[in-house]
């Protein structure tokens, strides 16, 4: 289970750095601020998998 959640996180990190490029690329606000959105939802999501996976290390 653990490895499985830090490939999620690994996907997460990647999929906000994808977010990133594609904010940075957008011309128009609206689809720029929608990008920066997603990047910003993936690192969080990350955050929250990356300190799951180190209480359960800590609890065992």
């Amino acid at each position: 289970m653990k490895e499985k959640l830090e490939f999620l996180v690994y996907f997460l990190k990647k999929s906000a750095e994808e977010q990133k490029e594609m904010a940075v690329q957008e011309e128009c606000d609206y689809l720029k601020g929608r990008a920066t959105g997603r990047k910003l939802t993936y690192e969080l999501c990350a955050k929250w998998i990356k300190e799951i996976i180190e209480k359960e290390e800590v609890s065992q």
